[in-house]
């Protein structure tokens, strides 16, 4: 046992004396370890403050309601209470045409404002939901096809999960490189222990 631990002792001795010999080669590999390690570190970290930006962000799953140009106000109010009667339904907000025209001839100039006599835009109804589950979303949508008075029905709040899907495989990718790193690390160091002995 003396012997074992007497030899680990010169060869650190000897590593040790290397070392200072060699300060200028042997602080260049101290960085290159350093780099290496901090690569896939720094990504991970990235990455996972992305994720938690992305938790925070609104991601309630929303639709947009567009009606018929000629649409009646008892069909409007059977499409409401509709709506109401959904338990996937979160919170329902109906815009009538002629509030849509006013905010969008608020945000144009005066001159396109004026080349426009009628009003273009349709009544609508803008609905979050409490749900994200795809299958749930397009029963939902099956059913407002099947309603008259709608003209076009338009999904909104998908990029969220297309963000998490990337951020998903980013991650995926770090951990791939790191995996690489290390393993060119281990070969860099193996051959390097190896011409040294």
């Amino acid at each position: 046992m003396f012997n074992y631990l007497h030899n680990h002792y010169q060869a650190f001795l000897n590593g040790f004396s290397r070392f200072i010999n060699n300060i200028g080669a042997s602080v260049m590999m101290i960085i290159v370890i350093g780099i290496t390690l901090c690569l896939p570190s720094t990504g991970l970290l990235l990455i996972e403050n992305a994720g938690q930006i992305s938790q925070n962000i609104e991601h309630e799953a929303e639709i947009s309601i567009f009606l018929d140009r000629s649409v009646s106000k008892d069909q409007i109010d059977f499409i409401d209470l509709s709506l109401k009667k959904n338990s996937l339904i979160k919170k329902i907000h109906f815009e009538p045409k002629l509030i849509a025209w006013e905010k969008l001839q608020s945000k144009l100039d005066v001159a396109v404002s004026s080349s426009v006599s009628n009003n273009p835009l349709p009544d609508a109804f803008f609905i979050s939901l409490n749900t994200l589950d795809e299958i749930k979303i397009q029963k939902l949508l099956d059913s407002l096809d099947g309603i008259d008075g709608i003209d076009s029905v338009t999904v909104d709040g998908n990029w969220i999960k297309k963000l998490r899907i990337g951020l998903s495989l980013i991650k995926l990718s770090v951990f791939f490189i790191a995996a690489l790193l290390i393993i060119v690390l281990l070969v860099v160091i193996g051959n390097t222990i190896r011409l040294q002995t």
